[in-house]
């Protein structure tokens, strides 16, 4: 089935609206049409001044539509600058300062400022493992157990360990002989 193309006037219409997700999911299923056509192109740029003065206004566009946003950068299909990239970073670490893996997800893409330095310093650089593909696959070595025991028996009940476990069965039966009369 062919996508229906997206005219400028909808990006247009989703921006003045404050559609953040909206507008951000029409750029996500049509990234060929941002580049192809001009006038999109030239909505795409309004729509980031407009999203960026929001973002500074105060009126937060929310965590889906910043976290779209910067999946839409990572992923090429909007490019955003320098002082954007690590406004839209610094907000989300922000935001996830309870849920440390994803604020230091958020913070290695701008491992320069301040807020996102702190959380990567506060929770650790991933120690790189040398290998022998490491031009095409990245390896870190992962953190250290917490001291708890982190094992998870093959056995649902202490009745299956009974039953099919052998040595279990062994140490547990009683030595004694049985006596004749």
């Amino acid at each position: 089935m062919k996508q229906a193309m997206t005219y400028p006037e909808t990006v247009y219409r989703l921006t003045y609206a404050g559609a953040w997700m909206d507008v951000l999911g029409v750029i996500h299923r049509q990234p060929a049409a941002v580049a192809r056509v001009p006038l999109l192109g030239g909505a795409v740029e309004t729509l980031l001044a407009a999203f960026f003065t929001a973002l500074e206004g105060g009126a937060a566009p929310g965590g889906a539509a910043l976290e779209k946003l910067l999946l839409l950068h990572s992923g090429r299909f909007v490019h955003l600058t320098a002082d954007r990239l690590e406004a839209v970073v610094e907000r989300l670490v922000a935001m996830h300062e309870q849920q440390p893996e994803r604020a230091l997800g958020y913070a290695r893409f701008c491992p320069e400022n301040a807020r996102c330095a702190a959380v990567i310093r506060q929770f650790g650089v991933p120690t790189p493992v040398p290998h022998t593909r490491e031009a095409t696959l990245r390896l870190e070595a992962a953190g250290t157990a917490t001291g708890t025991n982190a094992t998870v028996s093959l056995f649902k009940s202490r009745q299956e360990v009974d039953f099919l476990w052998p040595p279990a069965r062994s140490s547990r039966r009683t030595s004694s002989t049985p006596t004749s009369p």
